[in-house]
């Protein structure tokens, strides 16, 4: 999610004309009026130095790592599972999503920004891996939703769910969900570009983000759907999803236990069907957890107008997409954790890859 940094204020009817500079305007250093700020100047720029520069930067270099190694294992597993070819396009989506915070959180480094002498080092970093972040972003919550939706028809309609999603609609699913984020981006790309302009603090040319006349027209749509619908529709697709879950879960745990224990005596289905209601919580709750902090900040957004980039809460708006960002990253950083603890067949991948390393 990003914003403009010249939208002083921030309403339901002007919303969409300002969702884009975030990553653009986290570096604007103007500060609001002083009243009513909850957050000091100081503090807000230590913080959001600790917070973006240094924890995403340690982040993001974990995450490109563990998503390397997820990629690596998945295609050794081949594809015979469909879960594994949505896992697979769930860790190219997460390595999008960590290079890009790398890049983002290098480039808005204020000390690495004086240094910039013949370009705007936030118009470049803006324009390759601000967009290119929140797309990747979008295309990790997309199939984050189709997985849960997967899940979810497993356990609803066991019988009937291997016709309804085959490997062949899987790929096309998983590749369709990049390809529509790649249509969407290019408008972005046609109304914001790079151009050669007279400085005359610098007293020479530099190069910096320019814009068409039909910017705010062709960002409205973009961000009405790429920053309010798609986050918002997966938040609660998967929420839902989830809870679905859960349920017949535990609805069919209870029975199976009954039923064992009168023959066999034993709960071995029941154990693994447990392991799997913690592994999709887990995943579950991770993804919504770490979304909270964005959806909760769009909606002060709406309600609050002084809650944006120069308003009377700016600093507060800032920190709070320092950290929506932060988790973000965390999002697509973990997940190496959950599939060693909770998937035997990928444990023993990874410890196999591993050994054949070290030798």
């Amino acid at each position: 999610m990003s914003f403009h940094p010249n939208c002083s204020s921030i309403n339901v009817t002007n919303l969409t004309e300002c969702l884009l500079d975030t990553d653009h305007a986290i570096l604007v250093t103007e500060a609001p009026a002083p009243n009513r700020q909850l957050v000091s100047d100081e503090m807000r720029q230590t913080l959001q130095l600790a917070i973006f520069s240094v924890f995403c930067g340690a982040v993001s270099l974990f995450g490109i790592g563990t998503n390397v190694l997820n990629i690596i294992v998945f295609i050794r597993q081949g594809f015979k599972d469909t879960m594994n070819i949505n896992l697979l396009g769930l860790a190219i989506a997460d390595l999008g999503c960590l290079l890009t915070l790398l890049g983002m959180s290098i480039g808005y480094n204020p000390y690495l920004i004086k240094t910039a002498v013949w370009f705007n080092l936030q118009d470049l970093i803006y324009f390759f891996d601000g967009w290119p972040h929140v797309c990747m972003t979008r295309v990790t919550s997309l199939i984050t939703t189709f997985i849960a939706v997967e899940r979810c028809l497993c356990i609803a309609i066991p019988l009937k769910v291997k016709t309804i999603i085959t490997h062949s609609r899987t790929k096309g699913i998983i590749v369709g969900i990049f390809a529509i984020m790649v249509v969407v981006s290019l408008p972005f790309y046609y109304v914001n570009i790079l151009i050669w302009t007279f400085d005359p603090e610098k007293n020479h040319t530099v190069l910096q983000l320019g814009f068409r006349s039909d910017r705010a027209i062709v960002e409205g749509i973009i961000f009405s759907i790429s920053s309010v619908l798609m986050p918002f529709g997966s938040f609660l697709v998967v929420i839902i999803c989830t809870v679905i879950l859960i349920v017949k879960l535990n609805s069919k745990t209870k029975w199976r236990q009954k039923a064992t224990s009168q023959f066999a005596g034993g709960s071995d289905t029941s154990v693994k069907e447990k392991k799997v209601i913690k592994m999709v919580t887990l995943i579950s709750t991770i993804f919504i957890a770490c979304n909270v902090p964005g959806i909760v900040t769009t909606v002060f957004m709406v309600f609050e107008p002084e809650f944006s980039v120069l308003g009377v809460y700016a600093n507060m708006f800032f920190l709070s997409w320092s950290i929506a960002f932060a988790l973000g990253g965390l999002n697509s950083a973990v997940n190496i954790f959950v599939y060693y603890t909770m998937s035997s067949k990928y444990k023993e991948t990874m410890q196999n890859l591993l050994s054949c390393k070290k030798k």
